[in-house]
């Protein structure tokens, strides 16, 4: 078998190394975006449990006001 033309091997070299470079990128480029996903996901229920805790004080408050109208009546 005879030497490929150094234009064909570098041709070669070259869509090898991209090809593994493309692999290499959509590896990290996946590991990025997983971890910037759950930090998403745990911001989110951060965010959705302070608001729940918000509503239960408000909710506790309206209540509290509610005891003091009915004890000023009585």
């Amino acid at each position: 078998m005879d030497n490929l033309p150094e234009s064909t091997m570098n041709l070669l070299i070259g869509g090898i190394f991209g090809i593994l470079s493309a692999i290499i990128t959509a590896l990290f480029n996946g590991i990025i975006l997983w971890a910037l996903k759950r930090d998403e996901l745990m911001l989110k229920h951060r965010l959705d449990m302070l608001a729940k805790r918000q509503e239960l004080l408000l909710k506790h408050q309206q209540e509290a006001k509610q005891k003091e109208k009915d004890q000023g009546k009585t």
